[in-house]
C-alpha cells in the first residue's frame, strides 16, 4: 500500500467520493473535510489510503483493464476475458456511483472510518456487497434505526409516542414475536423458547441518510477468482 507522501490527484478523486481530503501541511498530515483540518497519525494516514484504495478498487481495477486490452500482444482469448470482466465490474461501478457517495474520516478511537452519504434505498445485503463491506458493519446503525420506530414500553402508559423504544426487548413485549421494524429488521423466535434474535437481512438503508462503517470491516476484492489460488 502506498504511504501518504503518496497520494495522487487521481486517487483521490472518485467518482463515489465526498469531500475529505488529505494532503502534507508542514511536515503533518492533514485531513480536510467541510472547512475543518483534522491532523492525522501515521497509523490513521496509512488507513486513509488502504480504504481509499479498498473502496477504489473497482474503479482502478476497470482503468488496469482497459490498459491491458490496449496493449500489444494481447491474445484474442484473453481479450475476451478482459471484456466479461469489465462488463461486470462497470455494471458494478456505474452501481456504486448511483447509490453513495463517501467521505473517511478519524475516528474517535484513533482509527478511521467511512461515513456513506446514500442517494437512494437499498437492502442492506445488497449494499455490502457492492461495497465489499463485512458482516455486522451497520448492526449498530440499523439497531438505532430500528429502535427510533417505537414508544418503549414504559412511554407507553405516558402516552408519549415520539420515544423511540429503548431495547429490542421493549419492542417485543408491546407487539410480540416476530416483530418487524419500518426499516425492515425483524426479531425472530429462537429455538430456545422466550429467545429472540434480530435479522438484519432483510434491512434497508434510506436515500439522504448517512451510515457510518468502521473501517475494519471494508476490504477489496480478491483479484483472482479463488481457484486460481490453489
Amino acid at each position: 500500500m502506498s504511504g501518504v507522501n503518496k497520494v495522487s490527484a487521481p486517487q483521490s478523486t472518485n467518482g463515489t467520493q465526498g469531500t475529505s481530503q488529505i494532503h502534507q501541511e508542514n511536515g503533518k498530515v492533514v485531513l480536510s473535510f467541510k472547512g475543518k483540518k483534522y491532523e492525522l497519525t501515521k497509523k490513521q494516514a496509512d488507513q486513509y489510503n488502504e480504504l481509499l484504495y479498498n473502496l477504489n478498487y473497482t474503479k482502478n481495477r476497470i482503468g488496469e483493464l482497459k490498459a491491458e486490452m490496449g496493449a500489444k500482444g494481447v491474445s484474442a482469448e484473453r481479450k475476451a476475458e478482459i471484456q466479461a470482466e469489465l462488463k461486470t465490474l462497470q455494471a458494478k461501478y456505474a452501481k456504486q456511483q448511483a447509490t453513495a457517495s463517501f467521505d473517511i474520516l478519524p475516528a474517535g478511537n484513533g482509527d478511521m472510518y467511512v461515513a456513506f452519504n446514500m442517494k437512494k434505498d437499498i437492502n442492506a445485503e445488497e449494499f455490502k456487497k457492492l461495497f465489499n463491506i463485512e458482516d455486522g458493519a451497520l448492526r449498530y446503525s440499523l439497531k438505532k434505526e430500528a429502535l427510533e420506530d417505537g414508544i418503549g414500553i414504559e412511554k407507553m402508559h405516558e402516552r408519549d409516542e415520539n420515544k423511540p423504544f429503548a431495547t429490542y426487548d421493549d419492542a417485543m413485549m408491546t407487539g410480540g414475536l416476530p416483530f418487524e421494524f419500518s426499516n425492515g429488521v425483524v426479531l425472530v423466535p429462537s429455538d430456545d423458547a422466550g429467545h429472540y434474535y434480530p435479522d438484519y437481512s432483510g434491512a434497508n438503508l434510506y436515500g439522504g441518510q448517512t451510515y457510518n462503517v468502521a473501517g475494519a470491516y471494508v476490504d477489496a476484492p480478491e483479484t483472482k477468482p479463488w481457484w486460481k489460488f490453489w
